[in-house]
Order: C-alpha cells, then sequence, then structure tokens
C-alpha cells in the first residue's frame, strides 16, 4: 500500500545510474581520485536523489520499479512482514526476560531501576511539575528528562501494565524498539533485502551494547530507539521522501527523553548535512529549490524537532543536569564493562561491514546510510581519545561505546552481505548465508544471555515488604509531619533508592533517609560512621527537619551496621518506630516473589501492543516506505508520541493519569490513523475523478 505523492526513491535511483551510462561513471571515478570518499558517494548530479514530483497519477508511476525480483503477492508479502517483524519479537523478548523466568531474578535488573520506578511514580501520583519541585535536597530527579515518566505513566493509564511491572519487560520493549529501528534501516536505508530485517533486528537488538544500556540505563535505552529510528527517517528526508515531520517528531521526542542522547545524534546528522553540500549545490544547480536539496531538509528535520522540543521543555532548561560521575567511578565502570563488549572483534567486523556496503549493491542512499555510520563510529575515536586526553575526567567512555550502535549494525551488514561473495551460485549463497544467519544469530544470543544473567538487582523483596508495612503505618500519622527512614547499609544512595522506590508516589516528597545510627538521629547529630559523602548528604538532607515533629523509621534489611535504639517499637517484624506514634495494629510481612511468567508475558504483550497501535498509525501517517519498515518504525515511534505528547499536554495543563491521561492517551493513538484513514479517501476520491475526466476525455 503506498498513498499518492509517495515516489520510490530507491528504484529511481537505480534507474538514473542505469541510464547514466560510461558517463557517470566517469565522473564518478574522477570525484574518487580528487575528492575521496566522501565525494564519491555524494554521486554526480544525475545521481542525486531528485525533488518529490507532483503527485503521480498514472498507474504505472504508482507501482513499485522493477528490479528483476518478483513480488510476491499482497497477502504474502503482508505475511512474510509479519513473520520478518515477529522473529525478532520472540527472540529478544525471549532473552531478557529469561532471568525471572529461569528464576534467577525476583527484582528488576539494575542500579539505577528504582530511580526510575519512584520518577515514574510520582509523575503518575502529582504530574510532571512533581519533578522540578519535589522538596528533597540531594536528590536529583532529572526533571530534565521527562520522557520516561510520562511513557510510564501513559502505558499504565492504557490499562497496561504498573511502573513497577513495566521495569521488569521494558529492556525487552527497549531491545524490540533498538532492534525494529535498525532492521527498518536496513531495509529502507542500506537498501538490504527484506529478509535481512530480522537478522538485523536480533544482532543488533541483543547486542552486548544493548545488554549493558538495559541494565538500569532506562533513559539512555529509551532514547536509543527514537534517536536510531530519528537518523533512519532523517535521512529518508533527505532523499527526498515525506519524512520530515516524521523526523522532528523523533528528534524531539529524543530530546526529552535524554537530550545528551539526541544531541550526539544531532551532531551527527548535521556533520552528514554538511558532507551532503556539494550534492545539494548539485541539486541547486540543476534547478532545485533549496529546501528540496539534501543538506535543507536534513536540517530542516533537527529545526523542527529543535523547537518542538524548546517548546516541551520551555520550563525546565534551567534544570538542564549532565551527569556527575567521579572519576574513580568512571575508571572502575570502564574497566569492568568496557572489554565486556568485545570490542577487539566487532570492530574488525564492522570495518569489513562497512567495506561491504560501499561497495557492493551501490547506490546514493546506501552510501550516504555507510557514510553516516561510519561517523557514528567515530564517535567512540573520539571518546576514547577524550578519555585519554583528560585522564579519564568526566568522560564516561563505557557509555560511549554503548551508545554507538553503528557497530552491531555493521558487523549485520557483514554478515548479510559475506554470502554475495560466493558469486553466481545461488545455492552456495543460500547455504553459506543460512550457515552465517544461524551461527552469527546464536553467538550473539549466547554471549548476550551471558552477561545479561551476570547483572543484578539492588532490590530486595524483604526490603518491600518492610517498606509496604511502614507505608501502612505513615497512612495513620498526619500528613503535614515529614518521614525519615534510618539506615546504616552501605552506599547512601542504593538506600535511599530503594526506600523511594517502594513508596507511593503521594509520599515521596515527605521521606527523607538518614545513613547512621538511631541514636545520632535522635540526639540531633551528624552519623557517626560511614563514608564522608554519603554522611553529608544523608546529614544535609535531614537537619533542617530536626525542629519539626518527624516521624522515625528503622528498617532491618537496611541496618546491617547497627541495630535499633532502645525503646524502638515494632510495626512488623523487622520494622520499629524509633520515633513517632505508636502503631494501633501489628501487621506481617508479605514478601511477594518475582512475577509468574503469564504476567511477564501479559505485561510484556500490554506493553509492546499500545506502543504498537500508536507508532504504526503515526509511522503509516507520515513515514513514506513499505509496512516493513513502518512495523520496525513503531515501537519507536510510540514511544516517541506517548512521550512528546503527554509532555507538552502536561504543560498546558493536562494530567498522564486518571480520565484526563486516557482522553489524552485516546487522542495520541487515534489521531495517525486518523491520519491514514483521511488520505486514503482522498486518495481513492482522487482516483476516481481523474478515471470519469479520463472517460469523458475519451
Amino acid at each position: 500500500m503506498r498513498f499518492e505523492g509517495m515516489g520510490d526513491y530507491r528504484g529511481e535511483v537505480r534507474s538514473a545510474q542505469l541510464g547514466a551510462g560510461s558517463g557517470a561513471r566517469l565522473v564518478r571515478w574522477i570525484a574518487l581520485c580528487h575528492a575521496g570518499p566522501i565525494a564519491a558517494c555524494l554521486g554526480p548530479s544525475g545521481d542525486v536523489p531528485s525533488a518529490p514530483g507532483p503527485t503521480r497519477t498514472s498507474a504505472q508511476e504508482m507501482s513499485p520499479p522493477t528490479s528483476g525480483r518478483r513480488s510476491a503477492p499482497g497477502w504474502a508479502s503482508a505475511l512474510l512482514s509479519f513473520c520478518y517483524v515477529m522473529l525478532p519479537v520472540a527472540a529478544l523478548g525471549t532473552l531478557y526476560l529469561l532471568p525471572y523466568l529461569r528464576g534467577e531474578a525476583t527484582d528488576p535488573l539494575g542500579f539505577d531501576t528504582p530511580h526510575y520506578l519512584w520518577r515514574a511514580n510520582l509523575v503518575h501520583a502529582s504530574g510532571l511539575d512533581a519533578l522540578s519541585s519535589i522538596p528533597v535536597p540531594f536528590l536529583n530527579p532529572n526533571a530534565d528528562r521527562p520522557g520516561f515518566p510520562v511513557l510510564a505513566s501513559l502505558i499504565q493509564t492504557a490499562r497496561g501494565p504498573s511502573p513497577r511491572e513495566l521495569l521488569f519487560v521494558f529492556p525487552a520493549i527497549g531491545a524490540i524498539a533498538i532492534g525494529g529501528a535498525a532492521g527498518a534501516f536496513a531495509v529502507e536505508i542500506l537498501d538490504e533485502p527484506p529478509w535481512a530485517f530480522p537478522l538485523y533486528a536480533i544482532l543488533v537488538g541483543g547486542s552486548l551494547a544493548v545488554v549493558q544500556t538495559a541494565s538500569g540505563s532506562l533513559d539512555n535505552l529509551t532514547a536509543d530507539s527514537v534517536a536510531l529510528a530519528a537518523a533512519a527517517v532523517a535521512l529518508m528526508a533527505a532523499s527526498g521522501r515525506r519524512c520530515v515531520i516524521a523526523g522532528g517528531i523523533l528528534v524531539a521526542a529524543a530530546l526529552m527523553i535524554h537530550w545528551v542522547i539526541a544531541g550526539l545524534m544531532m551532531m551527527l546528522l548535521g556533520l552528514l548535512a554538511s558532507f551532503l553540500v556539494p550534492a545539494s549545490i548539485d541539486r541547486r544547480e540543476a534547478g532545485a529549490r533549496l529546501r528540496d536539496t539534501p543538506s535543507a531538509r536534513l536540517v530542516a528535520v533537527l529545526g523542527l524537532g529543535s523547537v518542538i522540543a524548546v517548546l516541551g521543555l520551555s520550563t525546565n532548561w534551567a534544570e538542564l543536569h549532565r551527569p556527575q560521575i567521579g572519576r574513580s567511578r568512571i575508571a572502575g565502570k570502564v574497566a569492568a564493562r568496557i572489554p565486556s563488549l568485545h570490542l577487539w572483534l566487532t570492530i574488525p567486523l564492522a570495518a569489513a561491514g562497512a567495506a561491504c556496503l560501499w561497495w557492493l549493491r551501490r547506490s546514493t542512499l546506501r552510501r550516504w546510510g555507510c557514510l553516516f555510520l561510519g561517523c557514528w563510529m567515530a564517535v567512540l575515536a573520539v571518546g576514547a581519545s577524550a578519555f585519554w586526553i583528560l585522564d579519564g575526567r568526566r568522560v564516561p567512555l563505557y557509555r560511549v561505546a554503548e551508545f554507538v550502535l553503528a557497530i552491531p549494525i555493521l558487523c549485520a551488514a557483514a554478515v548479510v552481505a559475506t554470502p554475495r561473495l560466493a558469486g553466481d551460485r545461488r545455492w552456495l549463497r543460500a547455504a553459506i548465508g543460512v550457515v552465517l544467519a544461524v551461527t552469527s544469530v546464536t553467538v550473539s544470543l549466547r554471549l548476550a544471555d551471558a552477561a545479561w544473567r551476570n547483572e543484578s538487582s539492588i532490590m530486595d523483596p524483604v526490603t518491600s515488604a518492610e517498606v509496604d508495612a511502614a507505608v501502612t503505618y505513615v497512612h495513620t500519622v498526619p500528613a503535614d509531619r515529614p518521614i525519615i527512614f534510618v539506615v546504616s547499609a552501605s552506599g547512601f544512595t542504593a538506600s535511599d533508592r530503594v526506600i523511594r522506590a517502594e513508596l507511593p508516589g503521594e509520599l515521596i516528597g515527605r521521606v527523607r533517609t538518614f545513613v547512621g545510627a538511631g541514636s545520632d538521629l535522635l540526639a540531633g547529630r551528624p552519623p557517626s560512621f560511614g563514608q564522608n559523602f554519603d554522611v553529608q548528604r544523608s546529614w544535609d538532607g535531614v537537619k533542617d527537619l530536626l525542629h519539626e515533629d518527624y516521624v522515625a523509621i528503622w528498617l532491618s534489611s537496611l541496618n546491617r551496621f547497627a541495630d535499633a535504639p532502645a525503646g524502638a517499637r515494632a510495626i512488623a517484624p523487622g520494622v520499629k518506630i524509633v520515633r513517632g506514634p505508636d502503631p494501633t495494629v501489628a501487621h506481617h510481612l508479605s514478601v511477594s516473589g518475582a512475577p509468574s511468567e503469564g504476567e511477564l508475558a501479559r505485561a510484556a504483550l500490554a506493553a509492546l501492543a499500545i506502543l504498537l497501535i500508536v507508532g504504526l498509525g503515526w509511522s503509516a501517517a507520515l513515514i513514506d516506505a513499505n509496512w516493513l519498515a513502518r512495523l520496525g518504525f513503531a515501537p519507536a515511534f510510540g514511544v516517541a508520541v506517548l512521550v512528546l505528547g503527554g509532555v507538552i499536554g502536561a504543560r498546558l495543563g493536562w494530567s498522564v493519569a486518571g480520565t484526563s491521561g486516557s482522553v489524552l492517551f485516546a487522542m495520541l493513538a487515534t489521531t495517525g490513523w486518523l491520519i491514514v484513514g483521511i488520505e486514503a479517501v482522498v486518495g481513492r476520491s482522487s482516483a476516481r475523478r481523474r478515471a470519469a475526466e479520463s472517460h469523458l476525455a475519451e
């Protein structure tokens, strides 16, 4: 299915190449000799994509170009596309849910996972503005990254999983979104055959870089999927296809999810736009309008995304927060995580894949994509140089390496291209292709499974049960009394995050954490033990509350170094009141395990279905591509639309929960499909009118 006005750029490029003859090849060879590989990829003026022309009217123009491949019937093509998409969904979903299915983990994996959970609970309960107004001095709510809390809240509002349930399955959802965007990038930009879609999706979504990102860094994981989709759509827009608005939406959403990741991707696209200036000049000299040149269309995508993001984040520019990570922590993480990526193997494979993309089945858009991936890989070299020059200060090289998804994309390209080196013997190429595909997928998934199984959670079922008992008691206390949890476990940040993650959203702003002995708190003095940094942050958080009528609660599971002070009263086993009213009822701890297989499956399918329903309508309406690519873009586009609509709606006074959130979700979910329906009706009406005019003319 294609809409009027949508051309097939790749077919036009192939026709131009075939028609140019030896003169075009001579011009290309001269460009290669005098300007290097960048000029060669731009091609002569006859090989540069033309601007979209008038709406096509004839059946011949509306039909896809013939390239020697037989087209499958419509139903068979749709079935194949569905299978190509479902293969990576099943493979990646199983990979990231295995630790819970095996019983190896009972809580969501990752050190930062509780941080995302309490932020999502806070936004769902108190609105987006609560992120920037929470009255806890040491807390960093990341108000400059509203994307994930808004996304989690809208998914829950749409009768999807709760934020806690979502965190079990979101690594799988994020990996599927990344894999789908990578598969669409391969099919639409790299001109790979449709059967390569699942291979790219699995090898990228199941790559070690994505596995390490999925371990708690959910802002990064979400932004990676949207940024990769934005890059693919921006390249399609540069080729002349109707994708500028879609690219702007994706860029804006990426900025709202993680402005650092989005900023890096925008820099890469800006660099590509500068490389395409010669091709743009050629198009301009050939008579095209400035706005129809490749560089101008790329700049239009970036500019539109920036404007939309400014509108959505207008109240938070003063709160932009660049992560502050100590030098010793950066060095430790680099030493632990960089070797796990096996860059010694993947970088040479990626280089081989780049060479295959460059020299096999040449086309202009394919070379643009190869050039973009090369720039993306160069980010790792720049990051490594900065890390070495600055001696590890403020350069989290492990994050840079995990961001460079060009490496697994090019590794997948090497796997797809290798069988073509076998010559014209189709049976040999097919045999080599099957062996390589099965081997690469098996090895990749086994490495990913081993890495994912090594991840751990800082959350604990016993602590969750203790906090639940404490919350039941807190609900009997007047709402104006602050709550202080007394802990003496190692690590102030981990203890505070675990406690805050288990609280209902309306209590998060009332709670502080004191790392030390309960006797120190009752005496009104700083903790007498602990690391200096933790002691200072803990004391800064509670010292202003000591003159108030606060309530102090002691949890056994988070107090390995100090017992409860004398006179503490029990609420439940392991939970005691250090200061506050006497408990009226004794509670029992209810320790829950991991979700069952059915609960995990329902949560994963519900969340994925929500993103697909929202994203597919918008991708069909705004992206000029085949349905396989639209399906690949759909999860990332669903994330982008929910984030963008939710953030802007919240700035306009809409709530992302309750009735207001339901109405907002319904609007976001149906608008894309409404545009598709209107275009289809208008297209059929125009076709009937042209047919009637043609009949009268005859």
